[in-house]
């Protein structure tokens, strides 16, 4: 077999399939991805966190309401919610809200139903 011509960076080859082109736009990220696996291993292998973020599974729950969350630090700003301050409360319905622009947010809900 004779040397071919690459049209894109004009270097001579064997085999276009073992050929990586620089000039390629895909090259750079083949390339990345090559040195990432070669350093940390595949690094797309699923762990328990990527298992529930894809599932939805929620196995941290809210020890006073029982709302479920899939990362424990979410659960605990949560769980904070129930013992703040709620300064701020729906002339409308009476439910109250630590921050302002919650309460403006939930009021929107009220005119949506009118």
């Amino acid at each position: 077999m004779g040397l071919l011509r690459c049209d894109t960076c004009d270097c001579t080859v064997t085999n276009f399939n073992n050929h990586e082109c620089p000039y390629d736009e895909y090259w750079f990220d083949r390339t990345v991805s090559k040195i990432l696996e070669y350093n940390f291993g595949n690094i797309h292998e699923e762990t328990p966190a990527t298992r529930r973020r894809h599932t939805g599974e929620k196995r941290h729950a809210c020890e006073i309401c029982g709302k479920r969350f899939s990362h424990k630090g979410d659960m605990g700003i949560h769980t904070r919610s129930h013992f703040e301050n709620k300064r701020f409360q729906c002339n409308i319905c009476g439910k109250s809200f630590t921050k302002n622009n919650w309460l403006l947010k939930h009021k929107l809900q009220h005119q949506s139903y009118n």
